[in-house]
């Protein structure tokens, strides 16, 4: 018998398109901690940690509404590429408890990352965060506008009249749970055939 065992699900998936325009600048509060230094030039075999501020805005009068928290590590040895893998973690009152995972090549100059999750009104988040390096009219640091484009969805209701949306169908999981008889429980061993 094999190790892995699937089976199809019917789902009915709602869908939210999310579109978020944010500024990370450098300085202000940020937080960020060399683990290893890696290779001097290449950088290759770097560690860092990472608590920088992200803004609503890129003016003076900008307000704090997110936190990306997370690390960085140098993963290319000819080119100095650091690979960043952090959590935009919500502060304001609006998406306050909820986040984005973004996994990708956060270098100096324009690129993107990949969304690959997320928790609270994000759940199971995909998506794309566009960065771009801009000035700003003080000149005093250096500042990204990061644009968000994701998706969001979570299980509806068996019934589609229902008033509320659960963000997860409780009885997901009681479904599946019973659908077939219990079987046997296996031990480690049973897998390794």
């Amino acid at each position: 018998m094999a190790y892995y065992k699937s089976r199809s699900m019917t789902s009915q998936i709602q869908q939210k398109e999310h579109e978020l325009n944010l500024y990370l600048r450098e300085g202000d509060g940020n937080k960020a901690k060399n683990i290893l230094g890696g290779d001097d030039e290449s950088k290759f075999g770097y560690m860092g940690v990472v608590d920088l501020a992200v803004y609503d805005g890129c003016g003076d009068d900008a307000k704090v509404v997110a936190r990306a928290q997370g690390q960085q590590l140098g993963v290319g040895s000819p080119a100095g590429t650091i690979l960043d893998c952090f959590s935009l973690a919500f502060t304001d009152k609006r998406f306050n408890k909820s986040s984005l995972k973004v996994l990708g090549e956060m270098g100096d100059d324009d690129g993107e990352c990949a969304i690959i999750g997320g928790t609270g009104e994000f759940a199971y988040a995909q998506g794309v965060v566009t960065f771009k390096k801009i000035k700003t009219e003080s000149g005093s640091c250096m500042t990204k506008k990061l644009h968000v484009e994701s998706t969001s969805g979570h299980d509806t209701p068996p019934d589609a009249d229902a008033q509320k949306t659960p963000r997860r169908n409780p009885e997901r999981k009681r479904r599946i749970a019973f659908d077939k008889p219990p079987q046997k429980r296996r031990s480690g061993s049973d897998y390794m055939e």
